[in-house]
Parts: C-alpha cells; structure tokens; sequence
C-alpha cells in the first residue's frame, strides 16, 4: 500500500512524498515487520506543473483564434451595415432593414464576449444551501416564457423541498445553459423533462430532451469550449457548465442519441454552506 504527504523541512519549506508500505516475513511467511519506502515527487510535480502551464498557453492560442474567428463575422455585417446607413441613397426600407441587422449582430457579439469573460474569469464559488426545487422551478417557468405559448410541454421529476449547498448563481446558471440548449435541440417543439434527486451523499439532475440529439462524432466534443453544432452558437456554454461542475467537485454526463434526444445528468458532492 501506498499513500502521499508532504514532509515540512525546518526552514518551513515542503517536500511532496510517496510513502510505500509493505510487510516483512520470513521464508515461512512469518509477518516480522513492515517495510516503508519514501520516494521525493518534488520534480515529477515541478513537471506537472510545466504541463499544466503548457496546456493552459495551448488552451489560450486556441480559444484567442476562436474568439477572433466568433467576432470577425458579426463585425464584417455591422461594418457593411453601417456602410450603407451613412450612405445618402439608401432607401427608407434598407435603412430599417439595416438597422435591425446592426442590433441583432451587436447583441451577438455582446453574448460572445459575456460567454468568453465567464469562461476565462470565473469567480470563487460562494456556497449557500439553496432550494435547488425551486430554483428549477424558476428556470422552467422563464423556459416556457421564452418558448411561447404551446411550442413546449415541460415535465418536472423531482420533490419539493431538495436544498443543497452549492454557488446559488453558477447553480441557476448552469441549469439555464442545460435547459436553454434543451429547448435549442428542439426547434419545432417538444418536451423538456427535468428531474432530481438526493442519491446517498451526492445530488442528481438530468435535463432530457426529445429534439435533434447529438452524433457519436460530436458527443465527445461538448464540452470544448467554441464546439458548437448549431450556426449561431459561442460553444462556451456547455464548456462553462462543465467547469462550474467540476469546480463543485461534481461530474457531468451526457448521452445521446440522433433523432431521439438527448440527457445531460450532473452530480453533485454534499458539502458545508
């Protein structure tokens, strides 16, 4: 067996160990004692440290030419836009036209830069033992709303009353970004199934869908930040969801199949407001 500590040094400096424990007998298997080897892991974590730096400036490069890529097209319509407005000639109905185009495009890019500022500068959690019952109450009711009258059934699978401690804010808006993508997946309508659920020390929420599902090829993808399926999407709010829930030392799990639907399900741990 085997465990790992850090030995404090008299100047108040660490070292990481790994501590080898195995027992000693004799040739007739006589246990006579215990053997304990230390290994020093100081540079195996200096390593690890150079990776992590390294993956995180990878990481960086990577989502700076998505995010240049994300601007450049709602840029290239308001510049052409805006073109045309200053332009004496143009007609009364282009102008109005035009001036609908500019305002879609700069809350485009508004929501792009929100997404990408929430991904890269997330803030500490602030655990609070919230009504976790009725916060999804709250986001299907905002969900049917924004859906329009008819267009969504919503079925509600958890008792009242579940509270749990978690970030109140990054809770709702994870739970936002999952049921927001659910009523995305079904453009033409369908139903939203929201359920959880106390499981021992751990808490459950799945969101399902019946729309378009996801493909084996993307499904892997999901949660990479600027992966997108659809034609207007960041790709940071599912790779947002993901962080918050490991960040509350959660997992989050999706499965899905085309023309049937899809199911995102996140577990939380019990923790102290």
């Amino acid at each position: 067996m085997w465990r790992e500590t850090t030995l404090r040094r008299p100047d108040g400096t660490t070292v990481p160990l790994r501590m080898t424990f195995s027992a000693l007998r004799s040739g007739e298997g006589e246990r006579l004692g215990l053997i304990s080897a230390c290994e020093d892991l100081s540079a195996i974590r200096e390593m690890e440290a150079r990776m992590r730096q390294a993956d995180r400036l990878a990481t960086l490069g990577r989502m700076a030419a998505n995010i240049a890529h994300e601007i450049r097209n709602p840029l290239a319509a308001l510049t052409g836009a805006i073109e045309v407005l200053t332009s004496p000639l143009a007609a009364d109905d282009a102008r109005e036209r035009l001036s609908q185009i500019v305002a879609r495009e700069s809350e485009r890019l508004n929501h792009i830069i929100k997404d990408f500022l929430e991904y890269t500068r997330p803030a500490p959690l602030s655990i609070t033992t919230l009504d976790v019952s009725a916060v999804i109450e709250e986001v299907l009711v905002l969900l049917e709303h924004r859906a329009g009258p008819g267009s969504l059934k919503t079925a509600r699978d958890f008792p009242a009353g579940i509270h749990w401690a978690v970030d109140a804010q990054q809770f709702r808006q994870i739970l936002w970004n999952l049921c927001l993508n659910a009523l995305e997946a079904m453009p033409d309508g369908g139903e939203l199934r929201v359920a959880a659920e106390v499981v021992g020390d751990r808490l459950e929420v799945s969101i399902t869908d019946n729309g378009e599902g996801i493909g084996a090829n993307d499904l892997s993808h999901v949660f990479e930040p600027f992966f997108s399926t659809k034609p207007e999407g960041t790709g940071l709010g599912l790779a947002l969801v993901h962080r918050v829930v490991q960040e509350h030392g959660g997992e989050i799990d999706v499965r899905s199949s085309p023309g049937l639907g899809t199911t995102f399900t996140l577990t939380l741990p019990s923790r102290h407001a």
